[in-house]
């Protein structure tokens, strides 16, 4: 996989999920709209980026930036993922939308699906897989940590309904 270079290739880009297109968000009035994604591997581990020099005052936090114009949301959240960890990602779920100290941002869930972070870009100048209890503890921005904590949250109800029993049916 080559990343696009040009706004027409990332709005070309492969992994967004149709499905999502159509749920509303809502942009603050005076912040900047953005899009982030939290990088899941099948074994629950995520993918976390060290910003250069700690911009921003982060120590470690998930690929995010200000929507660029001509974009959707889930293609600014992939061209994100690559620009900042390297990785081609495809977008399996909407996280939800939350605000941030400059932005509110609609976070996505995405699997990775190739690239290598070692084609991150100057953003960062680290990566991190980390299993859930230790990002949680790498993440040094609350919101940061709320953003984990609703991951966490999906994925317990997720196993908690393919756990219960069918309702209805000739099995009850």
């Amino acid at each position: 996989w080559k990343a696009p270079t040009t706004k027409e290739g990332w709005q070309k880009v492969g992994g967004t999920n149709p499905a999502l297109d159509d749920i509303p968000f809502e942009p603050h009035p005076t912040k900047k709209t953005g899009a982030g994604v939290l990088v899941m591997e099948s074994d629950g581990r995520v993918w976390l980026t060290r910003p250069t020099n700690n911009f921003g005052g982060y120590v470690h936090t998930f690929p995010k930036g200000t929507a660029e114009d001509g974009l959707s949301l889930q293609q600014n959240a992939i061209k994100e993922a690559y620009e900042e960890t390297g990785l081609k990602v495809k977008i399996v779920g909407v996280l939800g939308d939350f605000e941030r100290d400059t932005s509110k941002a609609r976070f996505f869930i995405a699997r990775r699906v190739g690239g290598n972070p070692k084609d991150m870009g100057w953003e960062s100048q680290a990566m991190r897989l980390a299993p859930m209890k230790d990002a949680l503890a790498l993440l040094n921005k609350p919101h940061d940590k709320d953003i984990l904590n609703a991951l966490g949250h999906e994925m317990s109800m997720l196993k908690k309904a393919a756990a219960a029993p069918a309702k209805g049916g000739a099995w009850q």
